[in-house]
């Protein structure tokens, strides 16, 4: 596999998006490759089910608007493809 991409259709139900002939290019792309049928969402604001997405916690970073840019110092699938050679770039 060359690429992994995750795509999240955020305030959408899962059946606005999957089996919907409007978007007929993400449902190839479900139907070829895959897709989470049992993810949801814990926690509001958003950013904290990105962060369980990618990191497997919950990681509380502020209010929508806050502008902070702490740095996530836990293991993430991001560094995970960087250690075994699967993307480039500083870790």
């Amino acid at each position: 596999m060359e690429h992994v991409f995750i795509v999240v259709e955020e305030n959408q139900d899962f059946s606005c998006v999957i089996g919907n002939p409007v978007m007929k290019y993400l449902n190839e792309l479900a139907t070829t490759y895959g897709v989470a049928a049992s993810y949801y969402a814990d926690s509001h604001p958003s950013i904290s089910n990105y962060f369980v997405l990618t990191t497997g916690q919950a990681i509380y970073k502020g209010f929508a608007g806050d502008l902070r840019m702490d740095p996530v110092a836990i293991d993430n699938v991001i560094r995970e493809l960087r250690k075994n050679g699967k993307i480039g770039g500083p870790m």
